[in-house]
């Protein structure tokens, strides 16, 4: 699991920091296990290969990740006191990934991870998709932007693209409030009748709550775009509970708090369905389902206090104080909550470790 591995390795690099420790043994101890828990285990030649070179008379890049026999990202390792801000060795690794066709070159020491948009035609700072340390407390939502389900089918371009826009329209944004821009104000008069100067002062004090949106939700965006491109128009239901079966996707990244007085009939995982009778019945049906696609990640979310409601665990080994707990792949769940806490329980489930299935009721 993600969270285990980072945990494990921020440990190593605060007892190790400063003692150069050499580049292989960073690579041994921090950088293949966090690749291996996002999904690219060196083990798999299919997915990984270390010092791959693309042609005979290349310099090998540490490793090139792999989807269906195409590179589609190129890591570049450093040792853990290694400084990732030599300018010439980063470009000299874009260039490589570029003459190669490959989209995303990624450089880290362990503990810093930079992700580069190869073939964006910008100052280099500003190629940067991500800068994150291991001890970032958004580390994991970052690092989650290489899940191979992301790199693939171009759905990491299509979150680079949003987080980008969504930058500068923030930007932009704040400049037009923080200057009470004239256009902004006239719109603004035409669109709801008020006078000039008290939409000036509206946006004196609105301008402190223009914020940047948090990545989960760009990613969340990005990605449902991603699935409403792919799908077709319609989805025949299925009779197997696998996750893999291969038939029409649904759209939507995330399950949708229901009207009030609203069950669901269908829940989607991906390309599977499931009949379901009432919100506790999605619940169950839903857990299994994702604890058979991820069963270690899912049994190591028992062992932390993150699905805790006001007053209880809402995901446990043990049914200790719960009103109501069904048994689920090796612990309990309270399912004794709401139609609105079920959903986000499950959204929750899901962004932790699984963030690539799509999910919706009906």
């Amino acid at each position: 699991m993600l969270f285990q591995e980072i945990k494990r390795c921020n440990h190593l690099i605060k007892e190790y920091k400063g003692q150069q420790i050499t580049e292989q043994d960073t690579k041994n101890a921090i950088i293949e296990p966090i690749l291996a828990s996002l999904g690219w285990p060196k083990q798999d030649l299919t997915r990984v290969r270390a010092e791959y070179r693309h042609t005979a008379g290349d310099n090998p890049v540490d490793y090139a990740l792999f989807d269906e026999g195409t590179p589609q990202v190129f890591l570049e390792a450093k040792a853990l006191d290694k400084d990732l801000d030599d300018r010439k060795s980063t470009l000299q690794t874009i260039h490589y990934a570029n003459a190669a066709n490959v989209e995303w070159a990624l450089l880290t020491n362990g503990a810093r991870w930079i992700l580069y948009a190869v073939f964006e035609r910008r100052d280099l700072a500003e190629r940067k998709v991500f800068d994150v340390t291991l001890d970032d407390p958004n580390v994991e939502d970052w690092l989650g932007l290489i899940l191979p389900a992301r790199v693939k089918e171009g759905r990491l371009r299509r979150v680079r693209a949003l987080l980008s826009a969504e930058a500068q329209v923030h930007a932009t944004l704040r400049t037009l409030i923080d200057a009470r821009d004239d256009g902004l104000i006239e719109l603004l008069a035409k669109r709801t009748g008020l006078e000039s100067s008290a939409i000036a002062t509206a946006l004196g004090a609105l301008k402190v709550h223009v914020e940047r949106a948090a990545l989960r939700e760009v990613v969340r965006v990005a990605d449902r775009a991603s699935a409403e491109a792919r799908a077709p128009q319609a989805a025949p239901p299925a009779s197997s509970p696998s996750l893999s079966a291969a038939s029409a996707a649904p759209t939507g990244r995330a399950l949708g708090v229901p009207p009030v007085g609203i069950k669901p009939k269908r829940l989607w995982l991906n390309n599977q369905s499931w009949e379901v009778n009432s919100w506790k019945d999605l619940l169950i049906k839903g857990l299994e389902a994702i604890a058979r696609q991820k069963p270690t990640d899912f049994d190591h979310l028992f062992d932390t206090s993150t699905f805790k409601g006001r007053r209880r665990l809402h995901l446990s080994r043990d049914s200790d104080g719960m009103i109501s707990p069904k048994p689920v792949n090796g612990g309990y769940v309270e399912s004794n909550q709401s139609a609105a806490s079920i959903i986000i329980l499950m959204n929750r489930v899901l962004s932790k470790i699984a963030p690539e299935i799509s999910a919706r009721w009906e």
